[in-house]
């Protein structure tokens, strides 16, 4: 079966009989999926609730969907994954921040780091955080999932490291970086999946030696997905996809 056009609606755990979706939802449904009254819809709120109903109708800056039904949300990864990444250029930072949705990752933290060259002033950093958030949902929306990720603003890569608390911690690194055995098989992540982890990506430059040894010496666990040297972008979409490979494989569903 088909996914039916979704759309984002808040607190549909309260089970609503209808929403409102506010404007720019409202402009989705209307002027770029172009859903008709009387058309079913999905919706989610971005905290694991999702509902179907019907676009009863459609106004200006606002639609309303009523006869809700709350529906099973499509299965979610079993661990909690954080994308630590240090702070990319617009393009790629967005680019991450789709995929990392799709591939269902509960947080991300961008990172500042000692090569970090994106640079934005603080006062734009709710601005960024609300692109993020709009890029966020409409990856939700292509996907099929129901949980979008906290959007964390941005941290200095050492006080990060002082405060994260995942079970395990794995620190991308170049390949023949780290503690000399950081070309770990996917395999051996296999057989026990934490409840929870997180996936620390360097910018563009990569990491200073002072770093790695900083990470590992707070328990990150380094690796390489091989001998190429991918961009920080693309590294952290493969790094993300074999981890879910390794730990969700023998599920069912």
């Amino acid at each position: 079966m088909a996914l039916l056009p979704r759309f984002h609606a808040p607190r549909l755990a309260d089970r609503p009989s209808s929403v409102v979706l506010d404007a720019d939802e409202a402009h989705h449904l209307a002027h770029v999926a172009r859903v008709a009254p009387g058309a079913a819809v999905e919706l989610f709120d971005g905290q694991g609730a999702t509902a179907r109903g019907i676009v009863a109708n459609i106004a200006k800056k606002a639609v309303v969907v009523d006869q809700l039904v709350v529906i099973e949300p499509a299965r979610e990864p079993r661990v909690d994954v954080t994308l630590a990444i240090g702070w990319l250029r617009t393009d790629h930072m967005d680019a991450v921040i789709r995929d990392a949705t799709m591939l269902g990752v509960r947080e991300i933290q961008p990172l500042l780091t000692h090569r970090t060259t994106a640079r934005i002033a603080s006062r734009d950093t709710a601005h960024v955080q609300s692109r993020w958030q709009r890029i966020a949902i409409g990856a939700l929306k292509q996907c099929g999932g129901a949980w979008l990720p906290t959007l964390q603003a941005p941290v200095a890569f050492r006080d990060w490291l002082e405060r994260a608390t995942p079970a395990v911690r794995l620190l991308l690194v170049e390949p023949g970086a780290g503690d000399g055995h950081s070309r770990r098989d996917v395999d051996a992540l296999a057989p026990s999946a934490p409840a929870d982890a997180a996936l620390v990506v360097g910018p563009e430059g990569g990491w200073t030696t002072d770093e790695v040894e900083a990470a590992v010496a707070q328990g990150c666990l380094p690796w390489s997905l091989g001998a190429r040297v991918l961009r920080a972008d693309a590294v952290a979409v493969a790094a993300l996809s074999a981890l879910r490979y390794a730990w969700e494989r023998d599920e069912r569903g």
